[in-house]
């Protein structure tokens, strides 16, 4: 009988740009392949720059219905948002956006994917700061 050596490969990091953002579909519910949430990575830099601050920081997050905004994905920094960006100043933030809410928006089947540069959108007539980003149709693609 023979053997063959596996070599041991280190993990992938989860690589953020510090101006951008990293997107994946993340754990798995008991008894389910699928993943139970995606995970939305924010770089150091423009966590600052959207005046993400502290250790917990409630956003909104919003999807483009129509024009150029269809498939664009908005994260702004809204003391009225229901989700909570975690993380530590100068840091990367994490929001985590659960399954039932992206119900009938997004598949939670999709590889991860990376956006940088990202932008953040100037407030204007007492908007929050905020920054969009271009989904990927593997994410846009919704399971019936």
């Amino acid at each position: 009988m023979g053997f063959e050596t596996i070599e041991r490969v280190s993990a992938q990091k989860n690589d953020v740009p510090a101006n951008g953002v990293r997107i994946a579909p993340r754990g798995q519910a008991k008894g389910s392949k699928a993943a139970s949430y995606i995970s939305v990575q924010i770089g150091a830099d423009l966590a600052k720059a959207a005046g993400i601050t502290g250790e917990v920081c409630p956003v909104r997050l919003m999807i483009g219905t129509s024009g150029n905004d269809v498939g664009k994905i908005c994260i702004a920094v809204d003391r009225g948002g229901s989700f909570i960006a975690k993380g530590k100043p100068g840091k990367n933030y994490k929001v985590a956006v659960g399954a039932s809410s992206v119900k009938g928006r997004f598949t939670l089947d999709f590889p991860p994917f990376v956006r940088a540069p990202v932008e953040v959108v100037a407030p204007s007539n007492g908007q929050p700061k905020s920054f969009t980003f271009h989904a990927t149709a593997d994410m846009l693609a919704v399971a019936v």
